[in-house]
């Protein structure tokens, strides 16, 4: 089974981002993956996601 998920990458972090992300109908959330990074584990990418592809 293959699916397609659109994302945004976010360039800003924390509790006051992911309120206002919310607010503006997002969902904040992190991609891990994608090769490993300096300290051997994946990389992790911040992303938001628009709640209604998840459904």
């Amino acid at each position: 089974m293959e699916a397609v998920l659109e994302a945004v990458k976010r360039d800003r972090f924390g509790k006051n981002e992911a309120g206002r992300l919310r607010r503006e109908g997002h969902l904040p959330s992190v991609l891990y993956g994608g090769g490993a990074g300096a300290s051997g584990k994946p990389e992790a990418t911040p992303i938001a996601v628009e709640p209604k592809a998840l459904m």
